[in-house]
């Protein structure tokens, strides 16, 4: 998985282009590139959390049934 360091900085970029989009839409490209890789991070990211969660939960039923 890329780093959230990626995503801030993917942000960084996005921003600077559409600044530059405003002044020169031949930069509409690359901007539109930029937001789908941080579309994709996010994505990315959005899953891992899901699966962390899923793995928190199943290690706390897995204490509580030997509780039991």
């Amino acid at each position: 998985m890329r780093s959230l360091d990626d995503l801030a900085k993917l942000y960084i970029y996005r921003d600077k282009l559409a600044e530059l989009v405003i002044h020169n839409e031949s930069f509409s490209p690359v901007f539109l590139r930029v937001e789908q890789e941080i579309a994709s991070l996010e994505e990315e990211k959005a899953a891992h959390d899901a699966q962390n969660v899923v793995a928190r939960a199943r290690a706390i039923a897995s204490r509580q049934k030997a509780m039991v």
